[in-house]
């Protein structure tokens, strides 16, 4: 009885104010993380996020310390009289209140995700609209996706069945357009990039694992062909700096039998510019695509669900100044959260400008296979001042990082 005396004066008499201190701090992140969740209705910063995360964390490890002191917070008030102690009572009751909504909030967060997630769930997928799907957007359950996504992936004309079997490497049309009229080709990747970003029926082979690249802007090529310079490996050389590459991520199966590996995906390529190449004029380049008009796009190609590869790409007549994208949903108006980082503004040949997202964006509304509507706006606000305008909005589908 005098050990539990002792050991119960001792936690009274060092541990009661700081312990009691943390279980208020419990509290107020407590409040903090009620406030978001009803902030949540509306969207909120990506930082607020990480810093509601980090509180969330703190506060489940203050609150496990102060749950394991409720068992002598309760052995002190048999040995003493509640009434001399009321102050003490009160801050080991912050400390297990603190304990309690400290678990809760981790819990709440590990089961049901972020504060971001809450409230996007089930969102529809308006019937009368049309939403680009990013290239290469993952589909993990076929069970599970939406029948509004299935029609739109059925909207997108399938390619037809590649060559078979092909003996060599070869893209005798690409190389034509190379040598002879390489703003034109330039230009048709530039043309490419704008339909596949705006149109949902359009498929090409131009943007696919093999692409184009240019070795006076190979980092320009390179990001809006969603690969990077570590990553890449040359199949062909062409005239006037063109090559075709391949982005490979695992370098030592391409060097058994490239042919056999990426001859047919070079004869795609080669097979869409064969109607450009056999008659090279702007007439013909009309023919195939439509002009890019004088306004930044948005591209996007998804790496993995949640995660995407996003350019804004810029004709090389538009101004200069800062760009920055805005999002939310279609059908709620509410905002969508996601972080990304630019790369600095690189050329892409002698039509435009691109910024790519260095590395992928994480769009953290939503959850694998809860496909949404959104709207993507470009805001740009011009280098000589003035005040920030959207300049261009397109509509994507969209599934968010699971969490």
């Amino acid at each position: 009885m005098k050990l539990r005396i002792a050991v119960c004066r001792f936690w009274g008499s060092c541990w009661a104010l700081p312990m009691g201190a943390a279980g208020a701090l419990v509290l107020a992140v407590g409040l903090v993380e009620l406030v978001s969740f009803l902030i949540g209705w509306y969207g909120e910063p990506p930082m607020v996020v990480v810093v509601l995360n980090i509180c969330c964390l703190l506060s489940f490890l203050i609150g496990v310390l102060g749950g394991l002191m409720v068992p002598f917070w309760f052995l002190y008030k048999l040995v003493k009289q509640v009434r001399k102690h009321v102050l003490l009572c009160l801050l080991w009751s912050a400390v297990a209140a603190g304990a309690a909504m400290g678990v809760a909030n981790y819990m709440v967060r590990g089961f049901f995700g972020d504060v971001s997630d809450y409230f996007i769930v089930g969102t529809e997928i308006a019937e009368d609209t049309e939403f680009v799907i990013p290239r290469q957007m993952s589909i993990f359950k076929d069970g599970e996706i939406p029948p509004r996504v299935l029609a739109l992936q059925e909207l997108k004309p399938k390619l037809p069945a590649p060559p078979r079997n092909p003996s060599k490497l070869a893209a005798p049309h690409v190389e034509k357009l190379a040598r002879e009229a390489p703003e034109l080709l330039q230009e048709y990747v530039m043309r490419a990039l704008y339909a596949e970003a705006t149109n949902l029926r359009f498929n090409s082979r131009v943007l696919g694992d093999v692409f184009l690249a240019h070795e006076s802007d190979p980092q320009t090529y390179v990001q809006v062909a969603r690969s990077r310079p570590s990553e890449l490996y040359t199949l062909l050389t062409l005239p006037n700096g063109w090559s075709v590459k391949w982005r490979c991520d695992w370098p030592d199966e391409w060097a058994n039998d490239p042919v056999k590996q990426f001859g047919n995906d070079v004869a795609w390529l080669d097979e869409e510019l064969a109607p450009l190449a056999q008659n090279p004029t702007r007439e013909q380049l009309d023919s195939l695509l439509p002009a890019v008009p004088d306004k930044p796009f948005l591209s996007i190609w998804e790496d993995t669900a949640g995660r995407y590869i996003m350019s804004i790409v810029i004709p090389a007549a538009y101004e200069d100044g800062r760009f920055e994208l805005k999002a939310r949903e279609h059908s709620r108006d509410k905002k969508i959260l996601f972080r990304q980082s630019w790369l600095p503004e690189a050329r892409l040949g002698k039509v435009g400008r691109v910024i790519c997202s260095n590395g992928d964006a994480m769009v953290s509304s939503g959850n694998w296979n809860e496909y949404y509507g959104s709207v993507w706006e470009i805001w740009f606000t011009p280098a000589g001042g003035g005040a920030p305008r959207c300049v261009n909005s397109q509509l994507f589908l969209m599934q968010g990082w699971q969490r």
